[in-house]
């Protein structure tokens, strides 16, 4: 898990989509799917980040999140690891 977060925040990593060129970096579509959809239905102080105080529903993946080899270590829901 470290090591995906911590290559996340290098923005020189990024996903290809099919045959197409477009590029989108693996930040920005953690974002995409974390934090922006939560701002846009408004429960942003709730979810969507890693802060405290916020629902702790938390997946966390051996290797990346965006490739089919990221093997799905553990989940969390409101902190309770669900097996």
């Amino acid at each position: 898990m470290f090591a995906t977060l911590l290559r996340l925040k290098n923005r020189k990593q990024h996903i290809t989509y099919g045959k197409r060129k477009d590029l989108i970096y693996e930040y920005d579509a953690l974002r995409a799917i974390t934090i922006h959809p939560a701002e846009h239905i408004g429960i942003a102080d709730r979810v969507g980040s890693l802060e405290e105080g916020k629902d702790a529903d938390i997946v966390i993946v051996d290797g990346s999140p965006f490739e089919l080899t990221g093997v799905i270590r553990h989940v969390l829901i409101d902190g309770k690891e669900v097996k």
